[in-house]
């Protein structure tokens, strides 16, 4: 027991002698940390170097790869050299009395014969003075192309390619061709403004309620555009500005008010001014020479402006109302219906003349006195055609 006794005293009192001896010290720690970042930095540099060495072996490697080829490539391995040309063609130079080089390649399998071809300006120096055109013979796995130059004047092949023989003839042809193509193709994409015509328009009109029986004349004037969405179809709205004189019975008078008459009027005599927008469609039925003709649908919008009735008695007395004016009350859209036919006749490119019967129908009572006015009548226009005319596009 005092064996055991003296070990644990032993081992107790080495332990506090540890534990005073350990003292901290800040500066210590501070050599350490430097140290390790030290270690670490090394390894990041050298890391990075050895990634930047790679790349840069890997590019000078490809850069001596990529120059190689072209450096130490020989005639003999390319590709319709004098070699391969000498197994495969025979060419036979001639010179005629103007000095025009005639040059003849004989194929073994098809013959194939070059057309002359006229001795370039400058030597080296490729030109088409006369359209040269392009030729191919497909029967041939032979590709032959004239190089106009003095001093190396050979013909390459290919065997890869059909044959192709360059000479003095239709290049411009061909380019033509192109340029015609391109037009055609094209030909619809104009410019919006060569698809609009400005209209001026005067219209004589008769006036009636429900019917034409006892019409009344007015009449119309105003400005249209129409855009042309194809050959056939055009869209035309504008603003036109009608006189609508009319006569009816007092029976037809049902304006919205409660207003009543003591003594009623036999008859109503209206003269009223409205804005008229008209938006319609049109098919070209004709189109030829200078002469058109066409049908027109679509709806107008009736923005009344004045409206003034006056009142008519069988046994007149100044007491009783004599008239009654309205403005700028009443407004009716798309209310009335549009047909038309019309006939046009051209001056000249840019201008045209036509005349242009129609009638309107509304779909809705009319005005402050809430009738059912229709009209009929002739309408003259002076068209223009907004894009240039055909002398300029030349």
């Amino acid at each position: 027991m005092g064996v055991n006794k003296n070990i644990d005293k032993i081992f107790r009192e080495g332990l506090r002698e540890s534990e005073n001896n350990t003292v901290f010290n800040e500066n210590e720690w501070d050599l350490l940390e430097k140290r390790l970042d030290k270690a670490e930095n090394n390894k990041r540099i050298f890391f990075w170097l050895k990634t930047a060495s790679g790349i840069a072996a890997i590019l000078v490697l490809g850069f001596v790869l990529w120059q190689l080829p072209l450096g130490k490539q020989s005639a003999e391995s390319i590709p319709g050299s004098n070699k391969d040309i000498t197994q495969n063609k025979k060419v036979i130079k001639e010179h005629n009395q103007s000095g025009d080089q005639l040059v003849k390649s004989l194929d073994t399998k098809t013959k194939a014969v070059t057309e002359p071809v006229q001795k370039p300006p400058k030597e080296g120096l490729l030109t088409f003075n006369e359209n040269p055109s392009f030729s191919f013979d497909s029967t041939n796995a032979n590709v032959a192309i004239m190089v106009p130059n003095e001093s190396k004047k050979e013909l390459f092949a290919d065997q890869r390619s059909p044959s192709l023989i360059v000479d003095s003839g239709r290049l411009s042809s061909i380019v033509k061709n192109k340029d015609d193509r391109y037009a055609f193709e094209h030909k619809n994409k104009r410019p919006v403004t060569d698809r609009l015509v400005l209209s001026f328009s005067v219209a004589p009109a008769l006036n009636g309620v429900n019917n034409f029986k006892n019409p009344d004349l007015g009449g119309d004037i105003g400005m249209l555009l129409t855009y042309k969405m194809s050959e056939k179809w055009s869209l035309t709205s504008g603003a036109i500005y009608a006189k609508m004189l009319y006569s009816t019975g007092f029976e037809n008078y049902n304006p919205n008010s409660q207003y009543r008459f003591k003594y009623a009027p036999s008859n109503v005599n209206a003269d009223c001014r409205a804005l008229d927008i008209p938006l319609n469609i049109n098919y070209t039925v004709f189109n030829k020479k200078n002469n058109k003709i066409g049908l027109t649908a679509g709806l107008s919008s009736y923005l009344m402006l004045k409206e003034n009735y006056n009142f008519v008695y069988d046994y007149p007395n100044p007491s009783y109302p004599q008239s009654y004016e309205i403005r700028n009350k009443n407004q009716h859209w798309l209310g009335v219906v549009n047909l038309q036919a019309s006939y046009e006749r051209k001056i000249n490119s840019n201008v045209g003349i036509g005349i242009q019967p129609f009638v309107k129908i509304p779909i809705e009572n009319i005005g402050y006195s809430q009738v059912k006015l229709k009209t009929v009548g002739v309408a003259v226009n002076l068209n223009f055609n907004l894009g240039p005319s055909k002398s300029k596009k030349k």
